[in-house]
C-alpha cells in the first residue's frame, strides 16, 4: 500500500513569553587590595615677605637711679630740727640717648619747727655747656603754725610724673630752695605712645 504525505502546514502563531525566573543571590566581596605607597613630598613653598616690626614695648622701666635716701643717726628727731635748706642731690650722669622720656620722681622733704613760713621750688637740672639748664620746677612751701606752745616738724615723702629732655652723658640734678629736701629717688620709662596736655582744673 503506497501512502503518500502531503505538504506541510502553515508555522502556527508564537506562544506567549514565559514568566522571568526569580534572581540569584549576590556573589561574595573580592579580598581588598593591598595599599598603595606613599607618594613623594612635594617642594617647600617660597617662604612669605618679614611684617613690619610691631610697637616696642614700655611697660618695663629704662632706668632706675637711687639718688639719696634720708639715713640720719638715732635720734631722728634732733636730725630733722639740724636740717638745712638749699641742698642738692646729685643722680648721676644719663645713660640712655639724648630725648624725650618719662619721669617718675620720688622725692624726700623735712619741715623743722625752727623756721617760719618758707616758699621755694625744687629744680631738676642738666649742666649743659657749662650753664645749669633748668628742666622742670616743683613748687614748695611751709606754712609755720604755733598750737599754744608747740611747734611741729615732719618728714614727708612726694611724687611727680613728668617728662623731660635730657642729654646722654651729663649728670642730672635735684636742688632744694629753701625747703628741706632729704631724699630723692627717680625710675624712667621709654616716652609714651601718647601725652596728652589735659585742659587741668575747670573751677
Amino acid at each position: 500500500m503506497i501512502i503518500v504525505v502531503g505538504p506541510s502546514g502553515a508555522t502556527g502563531p508564537t506562544g506567549v513569553q514565559g514568566l522571568q525566573g526569580p534572581r540569584g543571590s549576590t556573589g561574595v566581596h573580592g579580598a581588598t587590595g593591598p595599599t598603595g605607597s606613599i607618594g613623594a613630598q612635594g617642594s617647600r613653598g617660597i617662604t612669605g615677605a618679614t611684617g613690619p616690626t610691631g610697637v616696642r614695648g614700655d611697660a618695663n622701666p629704662l632706668a632706675f637711679f637711687t639718688g639719696a635716701y634720708w639715713n640720719p643717726t638715732y635720734p631722728y628727731a634732733d636730725a630733722l630740727n639740724s636740717l638745712v635748706p638749699d641742698k642738692t642731690i646729685n643722680f648721676g650722669p644719663v645713660p640712655f640717648n639724648t630725648g624725650t622720656y618719662l619721669f617718675h620722681f620720688e622725692i624726700q622733704v623735712g619741715w623743722n619747727a625752727n623756721g617760719g613760713d618758707t616758699s621755694g621750688d625744687l629744680l631738676i637740672t642738666q649742666n649743659i655747656g657749662g650753664s645749669e639748664i633748668g628742666l622742670k620746677a616743683i613748687p614748695f612751701a611751709k606754712l609755720t603754725r604755733n598750737v599754744g606752745t608747740v611747734t611741729y616738724g615732719t618728714v614727708e615723702s612726694y611724687s611727680i610724673w613728668t617728662t623731660l629732655d635730657v642729654t646722654q652723658g651729663l649728670s642730672m640734678y635735684l636742688k632744694g630752695n629753701q625747703n628741706l629736701l632729704i631724699g630723692a629717688q627717680c625710675v624712667v620709662f621709654n616716652p609714651p605712645a601718647y601725652t596728652i596736655t589735659s585742659p587741668g582744673f575747670i573751677n
